[in-house]
């Protein structure tokens, strides 16, 4: 997939088309001389503006016919009447290569998933979390081009990142085996670390105990619906749900970049 400018497009064909419209334009009996310096100069630098506006699309046969023609011109050996036909023909290659090829625009609100200035989740998340920058990235850009359910399944995988700094933060050791990597392990281990630091007696009203046992809910609110969910093949996310995980998600990792980096740091 390729990134196509629509401005520098549209300007692509009206060159295009100026170019072939001047060719149209000079007279009969000018057409078996050859080419005069100045117009084939100057049809020369449009059609190196042309060039420049479908750099990015995927067109090999016709950026190689401007080539040659560009070629020809500097040689001086075309007659009026082989330049304009040269140029009806790449007209018609460019019409030609486009047949085949598939343009899609983005949903102007979802612009800002594919390309922002702005991190989607936030500053202080992408500097204390380069790990799941990825994630983060992937995710926005196939909800911009409506494959909401991969965007889900990104978003939701940079919960890993937050669990493990909690882990780290209260001193768990990362995990050895892979079934200990499992989010209902995780949570089990979390929570008993919480209880030997902060007994539920205690109420958890404030402080470190406080930040831990809200996302401590959190990760247990969202195991079952939306983590385990996702990994079967039947789930399926719709543009709202998948909007809806991204702002859970984001809101979760924010909370915790705001207490620690994906090291832990620093620790309880």
């Amino acid at each position: 997939m390729y990134e196509i400018d629509g401005s520098r497009f549209q300007e692509a064909v009206a060159v295009l088309q100026q170019v072939v419209s001047i060719g149209n334009s000079w007279p009969a009996e000018m057409l078996q001389r050859a080419i005069d310096r100045d117009n084939a100069q100057s049809s020369y630098e449009m059609l190196g503006k042309f060039s420049t506006a479908i750099e990015k699309l995927s067109l090999p046969v016709t950026k190689l016919t401007v080539k040659d023609l560009q070629q020809n011109l500097l040689n001086g050996n075309l007659a009026y009447y082989q330049c304009c036909q040269l140029l009806l023909n790449l007209s018609e290659t460019l019409r030609r290569e486009l047949h085949v090829v598939k343009i899609f625009a983005l949903d102007p609100e979802r612009v800002r998933f594919y390309e922002s200035n702005e991190p989607l989740f936030g500053v202080t998340v992408e500097k204390k979390f380069l790990s799941i920058a990825y994630d983060i990235e992937q995710g926005g850009k196939c909800y911009a081009c409506d494959l909401t359910t991969a965007a889900a399944f990104h978003w939701i995988r940079t919960m890993e990142a937050g669990i493990r700094a909690m882990t780290r933060c209260l001193g768990v050791p990362d995990p050895t085996k892979g079934k200990d990597r499992n989010w209902s392990n995780v949570s089990r281990s979390i929570h008993a670390e919480m209880e030997i630091k902060w007994p539920a007696s205690t109420g958890r009203m404030s402080g470190d105990a406080q930040i831990f046992d809200k996302l401590h809910g959190a990760i247990t609110g969202m195991q079952n619906p939306y983590r385990n969910e996702t990994m079967h093949l039947d789930a399926k996310y719709t543009a709202p749900e998948a909007l809806h995980i991204f702002e859970l998600v984001k809101g979760f990792m924010q909370r915790i970049a705001s207490r620690m980096d994906e090291e832990g740091e620093p620790k309880v």
